[in-house]
């Protein structure tokens, strides 16, 4: 059922002794203006919810990558395979910054 068809019924069924009946009847088309802003805006705001719930998986799994490169960056220079300015540069960042965020992730 259409918004209007739904507040036509709604106002059409209401008892006579309502006394907001012929209120709503009089500024039906304000009545209706408002339902449909109102459900319009539950949508809008059903598919915000939706779209930052994506987003928020799709940053969970970047910084996943993320954490698990340096990681594995940072085992390498550990055990000496590579050194320390090549595991930055690689994880694209400092040499601090890389030494900092490996000891976050690791918990070192």
């Amino acid at each position: 059922m259409e918004i209007e068809q739904a507040t036509d019924c709604t106002i059409h069924d209401m008892p006579e002794n309502f006394e907001i009946r012929e209120f709503l009847r009089g500024l039906r088309a304000e009545v209706e203006g408002l339902c449909i802003m109102e459900y319009n805006e539950a949508d809008a705001m059903q598919m915000i919810r939706e779209e930052g719930r994506e987003e928020g998986r799709r940053e969970g799994r970047e910084e996943g990558r993320r954490e698990g490169n340096i990681t594995a960056l940072y085992d390498l220079y550990r055990d000496g395979d590579i050194t320390l300015q090549r595991a930055a540069i690689k994880a694209g960042m400092s040499e601090a910054a890389f030494l900092k965020a490996a000891k976050e992730i690791t918990g070192i």
